[in-house]
């Protein structure tokens, strides 16, 4: 399906080049898009009816056109374009797929059907993919993910075809070039895994492209590690004052109530693994159950900047990847570490739901003593034998 997802990609780039060529308007060229789109909209399988329903939408659009309709031609182009766009968005896997397809629906739409007494089959704003989704994609990557490396990879070359400000194009194609790298050591060495120190240069480049920022000079890692001394800094600062609110602005607020709903079923199964994991500290399918309940709440949170959250689930993930990699067992004080994330994820959703109906968003009780201990349990007394309780000297 990979391989599938691909080609059509391919194709998409293909049409998305024409309807930029300066001859598009010509109907000899909408008609030679048109076969490309109507020939791959026919492989597409049903199941993927939001996007058939997006590339049908297209495909009436050029045909009105073909047909003598008369369209304002910039917006025209920038339709299809965002539309096909989405396209390779949803194609590649990425977070909130679905309703950027529907958000460039209605945007096509509207530029066909002007007339606000028409009733559109999309709804929303349009919203083009951004850095921050390239971002929040590889926030999720694992070590044996290359799955997920690819799909960054193809949003990233969409990203930066799109791309008109040359540092930020620089530090996208630099990314670009560093995955491919990565992919290129897979296919030698069938047992090659990425690479923490892989993952911080990527994002480096993102973040300075999100920044607009070029070289300072330093390697990759040097930078890396300068932005994660600065985010510390940051975030000792912002303890130091009076922060009450931690609901980012703007938020859409159905997509965070399905992100909460679905959130609800992963935090559901992780709590009845836990409970398995209890008699059974060595079932493996049960510490991956956890494992991916954190890893997907932290991966979707970040896209929503619920900075919180994030942490939280990034350290609780962490956790459970010792765990599951056998470097600690599930015993003694980890258990109710691990209780204790979930407990607290659980708590700070009835935050979120809370601020959606225009409440502040605190930060809940005990958090900063939870990621202490999450990030260096043993420092805090515990192990496979041993409880914090246990730690404690006597008075």
């Amino acid at each position: 399906m990979l391989s599938d997802h691909k080609q059509w990609i391919e194709v998409i780039e293909e049409i998305i080049g024409d309807i930029n060529a300066p001859d598009f308007m010509n109907s000899d060229t909408i008609k030679t898009s048109l076969k490309k789109l109507e020939d791959i909209t026919g492989r597409i399988p049903d199941n993927m009816s939001d996007l058939i329903r997006l590339l049908n939408l297209a495909a009436k659009a050029m045909h009105k056109v073909l047909n003598g309709a008369a369209v304002n031609t910039k917006e025209f182009r920038k339709a299809l374009n965002e539309a096909f766009s989405a396209t390779c968005y949803y194609l590649t896997g990425s977070h909130g797929k679905k309703d950027r397809l529907r958000k460039a629906g209605q945007f096509l739409d509207n530029v066909m059907n002007p007339d606000p007494e028409d009733t559109s089959e999309f709804t929303g704003d349009f919203s083009m993919p951004s850095l921050d989704d390239a971002a929040s994609l590889l926030i999720q990557i694992e070590p044996d993910d290359f799955h997920e490396l690819e799909n960054l990879l193809d949003l990233l070359s969409i990203l930066e075809k799109e791309q008109s400000n040359d540092i930020i194009k620089d530090k996208l194609l630099s990314a670009i070039t560093y995955i491919k790298d990565i992919l290129k050591k897979k296919k030698n060495d069938g047992d090659y895994v990425i690479k923490e120190d892989d993952l911080n240069n990527i994002g480096l480049l993102l973040e300075n492209a999100i920044t607009g920022k070029s070289d300072n000079g330093g390697s990759g890692m040097e930078i890396a590690s300068d932005m994660e001394n600065k985010d510390e800094a940051s975030d000792k600062k912002e303890d130091a004052g009076t922060k009450s609110d931690y609901m980012p602005d703007d938020m859409d607020a159905d997509l965070v109530l399905a992100f909460i709903a679905e959130s609800g079923d992963l935090i559901a199964n992780a709590e009845e693994a836990l409970l398995i994991l209890e008699s059974d500290p060595d079932d493996a399918d049960a510490v991956s159950t956890v494992f991916r309940a954190f890893h997907n709440i932290k991966g979707t949170s970040a896209f929503f900047d619920l900075h919180l959250l994030t942490d939280l689930a990034h350290k609780a993930e962490t956790l459970l990847s010792r765990i599951r990699d056998k470097e600690i067992r599930y015993a003694g004080g980890y258990p109710d570490l691990a209780l204790k994330s979930v407990d607290m994820i659980k708590e700070i959703f009835c935050l979120i739901q809370d601020a959606l109906d225009g409440k502040a968003m605190p930060k809940p009780k005990g958090y900063d003593d939870l990621l202490r201990v999450l990030e260096n349990p043993e420092k805090a007394g515990i192990s496979d034998s041993k409880t914090p309780v246990d730690t404690e000297e006597e008075p």
